[in-house]
């Protein structure tokens, strides 16, 4: 019994590094594509040898924690609007039978708009990027959240 877990667990973290490997490969082979052509070989730095190098730099400058915590003030204020929105909507749809038969269709509809269809609005509508991508963020987060809490 104990080895067929062993032998279970080995096979999924063997598959999963197989994966890694075929995406690095995948990757690799991009990023020499890119060098080896004259006319994209300014963005060779996008393999993962450059990348890799980077990294040391990055860290040592400052420019990965900078990026990192723009990026989670984002993420988290545009989860935190789609919460505070999905939330009272999906106990509203659960609630009232009313209100979700009025509200199904629409939100199905907005539902199935891919956010980054959302893009060319935010952008227009916004008046900063950081304003445009917490916007396609909550966009991407309300549906799942107001769904699943009038569930």
């Amino acid at each position: 019994m104990a080895v067929d877990v062993i032998v279970m667990v080995l096979r999924r973290l063997l598959f999963s590094a197989v994966g890694l490997g075929i995406l690095f490969a995948l990757w690799w082979f991009g990023g020499w594509l890119l060098e080896s052509n004259p006319a994209t070989m300014s963005f060779a730095d996008f393999g993962p040898f450059p990348t890799i190098d980077a990294v040391p730099y990055m860290v040592q400058s400052g420019t990965l924690l900078d990026a990192s915590l723009a990026s989670g003030y984002r993420l988290g204020i545009g989860l935190l609007l789609a919460i505070v929105t999905g939330i009272p909507v999906g106990i509203l749809m659960g609630r009232s039978n009313v209100f979700r038969k009025l509200s199904n269709t629409p939100f199905q509809f907005l539902r199935m708009v891919s956010p980054l269809s959302w893009e060319p609005i935010a952008v227009i509508a916004m008046p900063t990027w950081d304003q445009a991508i917490i916007f396609l963020i909550s966009m991407a987060a309300v549906w799942p959240v107001a769904f699943a809490t009038a569930a």
